[in-house]
């Protein structure tokens, strides 16, 4: 089966936990669900000519729910486009189609296009997959994209994931903890729980347990747009320190048979790994969006 059907299931209830419920403190959810294609049809298992219709299928969920939110539910608030991997394709899709040059786009206090490839001219801060929305260069910045893929810095990409065969065209990073670029401290909230086959996390080497979902780590993990010969991506470094009792570890790894697979790198916490400032980065755009529509 290429795409899903419309039962909610323990899966979309953990995302949603995991990716999403904390924008309660910032913004109104509205988290529609669409018919999404299936691992299997991500992933290469299923003929191309099954995923086509796949894709239109849960790309007209998408454009429904925008637009019976938009004539429903808007009132001419502000709005955060949030989705990570395939919900960030949707997006990417939806901002093109439906968003980029429209007048809706005045609506936009930002889009964060979590785990996803945007395209954009070489150097560049817009064109490429939008023509008017430029990648967000400025935590006060409204209008703009945030996007990334997330790599451990010992363990970058290995194939084209963070890169484009496309000439002249890179694919976007934006650090959702310095948006202006650099080194930053990474605000994290990392579950717990074992993911996809890879061990269950150990937060201490001392033996304590954490019995709460998540763990922050405060100044353990920073995070920094880098470019090489793999691509753009975001590279995640752990501050470890051998004499305190705290992890000088994370998990966030996808695992095949036992072992790593770097292919993808830290895809499965793209979102866990910056939770705390893409926080911060919605309060604060919302609030430059309030004004500048006030004045």
């Amino acid at each position: 089966m290429a795409a899903a059907d419309w039962n909610a299931g323990v899966e979309e209830t953990r995302v949603v936990q995991q990716q999403l419920a904390r924008f309660a403190d910032v913004c109104q959810m509205y988290a529609p669900k669409y018919r999404q294609i299936t691992l299997r049809g991500t992933s290469g298992q299923i003929p191309r000519a099954e995923i086509v219709p796949a894709f239109r299928t849960a790309y007209g969920d998408v454009v429904d729910a925008w637009n019976y939110y938009l004539a429903n539910h808007n009132n001419g608030r502000g709005v955060i486009l949030i989705g990570h991997s395939q919900g960030s394709r949707m997006l990417t899709q939806l901002i093109k189609t439906e968003i980029d040059g429209e007048p809706v786009q005045n609506l936009i206090v930002a889009a964060y296009l979590n785990g996803t490839s945007v395209l954009v001219p070489e150097g560049e801060v817009v064109g490429g997959d939008f023509q008017t929305m430029p990648l967000c260069t400025d935590m006060g910045e409204t209008g703009c994209i945030v996007a990334y893929r997330s790599f451990r810095n010992t363990l970058g990409p290995v194939n084209d994931y963070a890169a484009t065969s496309r000439p002249g065209m890179a694919i976007a990073c934006v650090n959702p903890a310095a948006p202006a670029g650099g080194e930053a401290l990474l605000h994290s909230y990392l579950t717990t729980a074992a993911l996809m086959g890879g061990p269950v996390p150990e937060w201490t080497t001392d033996g304590r347990t954490i019995d709460t979902p998540f763990a922050s780590v405060p100044g353990l993990l920073t995070g920094e747009c880098v470019s090489n010969e793999r691509g753009q991506y975001l590279t995640i470094r752990i501050k470890a320190d051998p004499d305190d009792a705290r992890t000088d570890d994370i998990t966030g790894d996808i695992y095949t048979d036992g072992e790593i697979n770097p292919d993808m790198g830290l895809h499965l916490i793209d979102v866990n790994l910056v939770m705390g400032n893409l926080l911060d980065l919605a309060r604060t755009q919302s609030n430059a969006w309030l004004i500048r529509e006030a004045d």
